[in-house]
């Protein structure tokens, strides 16, 4: 748990750093459509997971988790 948020960021930036390989031929092609629709919204929630978060509030902030099963699992997320 982060408490301060350039720690929250770095939890977030590890986070985002995790789903890069996801576009790579050899693993994009084992997924459809709408789990990459759902790739998509978590990587766009994990971006704007620091909107409002300060110093003072950082150890109640959360980072989001992927809301498909399959990703989670690829990225080794426990929901």
């Amino acid at each position: 748990m982060a408490s301060t948020l350039a720690e929250f960021r770095e939890e977030r930036d590890a986070a985002l750093k995790k789903t890069d390989c996801i576009y790579r031929p050899d693993i994009i092609k084992n997924f459809d459509e709408g789990e990459l629709a759902g790739f998509e919204i978590y990587c766009q929630q994990l971006r704007d997971a620091t909107e409002g978060v300060t110093d003072e509030n950082s150890s109640d902030a959360t980072l989001p988790s992927p809301c498909c099963p399959r990703i989670a699992e690829f990225l080794k997320i426990e929901n």
